[in-house]
């Protein structure tokens, strides 16, 4: 085809692995108010907002409002300042990323601060035309942008691309299909088989190499 593909990646599970770098970084804020990891109801699962993954594991009874806060402007300032060593691409990812023939958007949970960071570290920068978060975004009520919206405003700026929505949970997928994109589920993050299945994701991927030979077949499909 003449136009290009645009590949809409998620970054946390899809394009880095970040868990062990965000769940460490997670435990040493928890520490800093004497909120021993232990005491989590169900394991840390990356992916959602800060915020959402640690209430998930820490229920207002374990960690109130008023301390879940605190805990999460404490990973912000860890996290922040941090040199990513521990966050690394997942193999075949980078050379996507560098890949002339797509497209490259990223749409992440993660604020833009964070997220700039990491892609600049990675040395992605000038391969993605465009980044967008949480914080990226706006309504008029200074209400963020939520996933579903980020991915209908970037359809809104190409109208007439041929968009795929490239993730590992399933709000990716569900974000994409909203947003009229073929979502592909990758099986390398924090989603299983049968939550990007549930989700709308007609094809799935169990490593890049994969990937990249679904991405050829779907620009001539």
């Amino acid at each position: 085809m003449d136009s290009p593909l645009h590949l809409i990646w998620d970054l946390d599970g899809t394009l880095v692995d970040s868990a062990p770098e965000i769940i460490s970084t997670i435990e040493e804020a928890l520490k800093r108010f004497g909120v021993p990891a232990r005491s989590a109801v169900s394991p840390l699962r990356i992916g959602p907002p800060v915020r959402d993954v640690i209430r998930n594991s820490f229920p207002s009874e374990v960690l109130p409002d008023t301390e879940l806060d605190e805990v999460v402007h404490a990973f912000r300032e860890i996290y922040d300042s941090s040199d990513y060593e521990r966050t690394i691409p997942f193999p075949g990812m980078d050379e996507l990323i560098h890949n002339p023939h797509f497209v490259h958007h990223v749409i992440t949970n993660k604020p833009a601060y964070a997220t700039n960071r990491i892609l600049d570290k990675k040395g992605w920068c000038g391969q993605i035309i465009e980044v967008l978060t949480p914080d990226t975004l706006l309504h008029e009520d200074g209400m963020p942008y939520k996933k579903p919206e980020l991915f209908c405003h970037c359809r809104q700026e190409y109208p007439s691309a041929r968009m795929i929505g490239i993730g590992d949970m399933a709000p990716d997928a569900l974000a994409a299909l909203a947003a009229g994109m073929i979502p592909v589920g990758v099986l390398w993050g924090t989603g299983t088989r049968e939550e990007l299945k549930s989700a709308g994701c007609r094809y799935l991927v169990q490593d890049g190499e994969e990937l990249l030979a679904l991405l050829n077949w779907l620009e001539y499909e």
